[in-house]
């Protein structure tokens, strides 16, 4: 097979998504023609502007595809060949989804930005976190597209980087305060041509010019040179964001949900920007790889080159180029990372003008938000390396794109729809966003417990209440998902499918914790092994680090609107895991002071607390105490209530009792 063939069917899929894929998820949301979207009710001069398809789909374009579908392949074609197959199955089934279900919510919703509608399908408090969160994520991605394209330019004419910052920003603060059709809609159809031309003109040099040969699939193997400290799930997951899944377009979309004028132009807009995006994705991973040769030449000149992705650009355009037309593929560059800067600040401003109130067809009253926002991006980028910036907004911006596909989910659950189009990639994103906190050397720096935290969610009264008894246990009693409270509202006959759920899953955590642990050496040196000891202490830090996560999960489920239960039966099985003495212990203390007052919260909250205590006698290890600590004190919050009962001699005692109630309509 050529050389050419694997990058030509990694093409061919994208195009083949949109045409099949994108069919069917269109089909799944249902846009109505005759629906007037948000433009046509109410049109405000500023936000709101009416604007041709080609307009918009330009824009939506420029907007999504910063530094993103450059920098990022380029750094993700590190890892292989494996890249463009990630770019593909990452933008066919899940970016794409995640882009074309958050525009078209927003024109559902008159418009909102991505908090407000999140608000609406997964309840106010993550709404009222994902202000402040989109907000951040928004000022990291406009001073990481100012540091960007000002380092470009620095390296091309010579001058001063901090010029370039000036002029980036002031040109940021005019197009945001500015109505959207004065420059936006204006300028950015001739960046969208110069954007095309740069994917283009280096797709012909890389296909017909008979120079650069792309490395074949083969494997799945991890190709970049320290694959111990980067491994493929999640790195590269977070390395190629724009290219395939970015929570960052979550944020971008409703700014031309605002300018669209009819839902029939959905699919070409939405689903269609980030496959063109996800098109040039390719294109640059792809020349990445080929230009040095092969994979390893690729890491050799990453290590030359200091990991500068601008000067790597540089290189490879006037070489496939000539120095004439590398021109516009630097322009190209630039004008990707500046509109999408500038769209960041100003969806920025839009966020925070909603959850104020502030109306926005006031020139003065978007100053006042604007400035604060602008005086925090300068703060952050003289106070931050580009590197930190370039990984913490890795991080949020897929944990955005998480969040956007539980509200995706739960807004078609809610209507009776194919809810597996946003359920299958929001877990798999949950997956990458819980590891690369531990995995991340600029995070916790460990190795994954997300695996806990998904098991967690996992929560059995929700399951059986809702998929079996079709209720919700969070409707009754306590409003609280614990076995107590099912067991009040439907008796024991269901109550023991609960309490092998909540048990097996934390079984399942603690296993797979210590298989990792087992495995597990952070000096990494191969000619020097761990002692027995060493790997002892690794596995037993890993299994409350699991247990942990697992109770976490428990208790704020993000699968159930981050309302569980207590965390008892979790953390009671976690006991019997980690040594029977400590089982010991909290089970007789708990059974001892339920059976003799019949209050079990008393005797929940009392084997809580000897938790640390006999985690510390036990193993005396300082990072076993400190975790028991923190779930001990998880148990107890979840308990607070309870335990205002029991000082003013108001809670409830525990009774049996067999049958179920009836529920509406059982015979």
């Amino acid at each position: 097979m050529p050389s050419w063939m694997y990058f030509v069917l990694a093409l061919a899929g994208l195009l083949a998504g949109y045409c099949v894929y994108g069919a069917i998820v269109e089909k799944v949301f249902g846009p109505d023609p005759n629906r007037p979207t948000p433009a046509c009710k109410m049109p405000d001069g500023v936000d709101y502007v009416e604007m041709s398809p080609t307009k918009v789909f330009l824009i939506q374009l420029l907007n999504i595809a910063g530094l993103g579908p450059v920098f990022g392949p380029i750094l993700g074609a590190l890892y292989g060949p494996i890249a463009l197959l990630w770019v593909v199955i990452g933008c066919v089934f899940a970016g794409a989804v995640h882009d074309y279900f958050s525009g078209m919510l927003s024109v559902r919703y008159n418009g909102k930005s991505v908090p407000d509608i999140v608000g609406y399908n997964l309840g106010d408090l993550i709404k009222k976190l994902m202000r402040v969160f989109a907000v951040v994520l928004l000022i990291l991605v406009g001073v990481v597209f100012v540091a960007g394209p000002a380092g470009l330019l620095s390296q091309l004419t010579g001058m001063h980087s901090m010029l370039f910052v000036a002029i980036i920003f002031a040109y940021y603060f005019l197009a945001t305060i500015l109505p959207v059709d004065k420059i936006i809609g204006r300028i950015y159809p001739v960046f969208g041509f110069a954007l095309l031309f740069m994917a283009v003109g280096i797709l012909v040099v890389l296909l017909f010019s008979g120079e650069y040969a792309i490395p074949e699939f083969t494997s799945f193997e991890n190709c970049i040179a320290d694959a111990k400290d980067f491994p493929i799930v999640p790195m590269l997951f977070t390395t190629i964001a724009c290219g395939a899944i970015s929570g960052f377009h979550a944020t971008q979309s409703p700014l031309m949900a605002r300018c669209m004028s009819n839902e029939r132009e959905s699919r070409s807009v939405f689903y269609g920007a980030m496959i063109s995006e996800s098109i040039i994705a390719l294109v640059w991973a792809a020349i990445a790889m080929a230009f040095w040769g092969d994979v390893a030449g690729l890491n050799a000149a990453i290590a030359e080159y200091g990991g500068q992705a601008a000067v790597m650009i540089d290189v490879i355009a006037n070489k496939t180029l000539g120095p004439v037309l590398a021109v516009f593929v630097i322009f190209g560059v630039v004008a990707c990372a500046i509109t999408s800067g500038d769209t960041a600040f100003r969806s920025a401003r839009l966020i925070v003008a909603d959850f104020m109130g502030i109306e926005q067809r006031t020139l003065r009253k978007r100053i006042y938000i604007c400035l604060p926002l602008f005086a925090l991006g300068l703060l952050i980028i003289f106070g931050l390396p580009f590197q930190a910036m370039w990984s913490y907004f890795a991080w949020m911006n897929q944990t955005l794109a998480m969040v956007t596909l539980w509200m995706i989910t739960a807004y078609l659950n809610k209507r009776g729809r194919n809810r597996w189009v946003g359920l299958l990639p929001a877990l798999v994103m949950t997956y990458v966003c819980m590891s690369y906190v531990f995995i991340s050397p600029l995070m916790c720096g460990m190795r994954d417990r997300a695996a806990a935290y998904l098991l967690g969610c996992s929560n059995g009264a929700v399951i059986v209440s809702k998929y079996i008894l079709r209720d919700d246990v969070r409707t009754h009693g306590s409003g609280n998902a614990g076995l107590t409270n099912f067991y009040r509202t439907y008796g024991a006959r269901y109550a023991v499918l609960v309490i092998a759920c909540d048990m097996l899953k934390a079984v399942a955590a603690v296993s797979l914790a210590a298989w990792l642990g087992a495995r597990f050496d952070p000096r990494m040196l191969p000619d020097l092994p761990l002692t027995a000891a060493e790997q002892a202490e690794y596995v037993l830090h890993f299994k409350y680090w699991a247990g942990f996560f697992c109770v976490v999960g428990h208790m704020f489920p993000c699968t159930a609107k981050f309302r569980g239960g207590k965390g008892i039966l979790c953390s009671a099985t976690l006991t019997l895991l980690l040594d029977w003495r400590i089982a010991l212990v909290c089970w007789s203390l708990f059974a001892v002071l339920w059976l003799m007052t019949r209050y079990v919260s008393l005797g929940s909250v009392s084997a809580a607390a000897v938790f640390p205590v006999m985690t510390h006698v036990v193993f005396g290890d300082a990072f076993a105490t400190a975790f028991s600590v923190l779930i001990a004190a998880l148990v107890l919050f979840a308990h607070r209530e309870n335990i205002k009962r029991l000082l003013n001699g108001t809670e409830n005692k525990f009774r049996f009792h067999v049958n179920a109630p009836k529920s509406e309509g059982e015979a």
